[in-house]
């Protein structure tokens, strides 16, 4: 589906609520298609590139979109491995010609890990976006999780 990231928006919850909104508008839509229009559907999006690919023009034009996110839901309970527990899993994904950046979040037992895969030539510091992203993140958490109450500490006094 294709759906807004809200690049233009400044305040980070207006960001938030618009890309909720974007995406919800897409799956919505999607819904209400019948199976046999979802894969035409689907077949139109997804047409340019493989017309690239079929035709050995891949990377010559320019794409759709150049940025893919994914979500992909992962074992809500630890995975062992004789005896050994699983403590993350990290999502590696692949970019097409002309792709610029595939983010992949995979949740794993309570956790939700992030996968970056781009292209050097368009991004040449992938490490800062994932700093720049766990940044975003803090702040965010800041904004929606209301603060924990701290424990006031309950002297006791002492008779003289």
């Amino acid at each position: 589906m294709i759906a807004s990231l809200a690049t233009n928006e400044a305040d980070p919850l207006t960001r938030l609520q618009n890309i909720k909104s974007s995406t919800r508008r897409a799956k919505e839509h999607l819904q209400k298609l019948p199976k046999s229009a979802l894969n035409q559907y689907t077949m139109l999006l997804m047409s340019p590139y493989i017309l690239q690919l079929m035709s050995g023009l891949g990377g010559r034009m320019r794409p759709v979109f150049n940025v893919t996110i994914s979500n992909v839901p992962g074992p809500q309970e630890s995975l062992y491995y004789e005896g050994a527990k699983l403590e993350a899993m990290y999502p590696v994904s692949l970019i097409a010609h002309g792709g610029a950046l595939n983010i992949t979040c995979l949740s794993y037992a309570g956790s939700l890990n992030f996968g970056f895969t781009g292209c050097r030539d368009t991004l040449p510091s992938m490490q800062k976006l994932a700093v720049y992203t766990g940044e975003a993140l803090d702040d965010l958490e800041k904004l929606v999780i209301p603060p924990k109450p701290k424990k006031t500490r309950v002297s006791k006094s002492t008779k003289a």
